[in-house]
Formats: structure tokens, C-alpha cells, sequence
């Protein structure tokens, strides 16, 4: 799992989210942000704010927010595997060195054997507790009829 971040903060690292909106939107320098129309709907005055800094953007007509995966999601009606494929690909950066690597299954296994134990534990603990206090709960029931 590990191995999927570091891929990601990689490309993030490689791509400017400017470059990949500059490509769709016109852009305007608005303080220390940008600003453009918003891509996912129709508006007359932009409402659409990107953040160099923090890489990401958010419209504050729609909602919408994100980073370059999510907005290369949203804008081409991609998956997410697609988008990372395709920031990759701009930025020479090969997949396969990172999705061939088995420590991902594995980590997901042990995760979910972990989860597994927990909703156990929780389970055994729950049914427990009402056994022992079913009774008295039944009992102040009755006082109060």
C-alpha cells in the first residue's frame, strides 16, 4: 500500500495541477492562487480557485475539490487507475515497478485479518455483555411498568 502513495506523492511531485487545468481551462493569477472557470459547470464569473501551493482546487460554485487524479476523473471520466496511469506516463514515471510489488496483497491481507479479529473481539464482547445485563435491564423494565 505503501508502494501506491509513494507513486502517487512521486507524480504529484512531477506534475503542476496549473499545467494539467492550464491545458483546459484559461487561468487568471489571482494572489498567491489562480483562477478560472469552473470546468464541471457552466458559470459566467470564475469561481473555480487553484491552489499552487497545496496543489489541489476547489470551485466554490459546485463543490467540487481535488487534486490532479481527481480532476483528470472528473474532466475525462476516468478511473482512478487510468489518471495515474496517464500522470505517469507525462511524467516518466514507470507503473509496473510499483503495482508488480506483492507487499501491497500482502499488506491488504493483513489488514484485513486485523479487521477481522476486531469485529470478533467487539462481537464476543457485545454479546457478553448483553447476556449479563439483558436481565436487569428486563428487571428495571418491569419497576417502571
Amino acid at each position: 500500500m505503501n508502494e501506491k502513495l509513494d507513486l502517487v506523492k512521486l507524480i504529484k511531485d512531477k506534475i503542476n495541477i496549473i499545467d494539467v487545468i492550464g491545458k483546459d481551462q484559461k487561468i487568471i493569477k489571482a494572489g498567491h492562487n489562480y483562477k478560472a472557470l469552473c470546468p464541471f459547470h457552466e458559470e459566467k464569473t470564475p469561481s473555480f480557485i487553484i491552489n499552487y501551493q497545496k496543489q489541489s482546487y476547489v470551485c466554490y460554485g459546485c463543490g467540487k475539490n481535488g487534486d490532479i487524479f481527481s480532476y483528470a476523473m472528473e474532466k475525462y471520466k476516468i478511473s482512478f487507475k487510468e489518471a495515474l496511469e496517464k500522470f505517469a506516463n507525462e511524467a516518466n514515471i514507470e507503473v509496473n515497478n510499483y503495482t508488480k510489488n506483492t507487499s501491497y496483497k500482502n499488506n491488504s491481507r493483513f489488514y484485513y485479518n486485523v479487521m477481522k479479529t476486531i469485529a470478533n473481539f467487539y462481537n464476543k464482547n457485545l454479546i457478553d455483555y448483553l447476556k449479563n445485563n439483558s436481565l436487569s435491564l428486563l428487571e428495571k423494565k418491569k419497576n417502571y411498568l
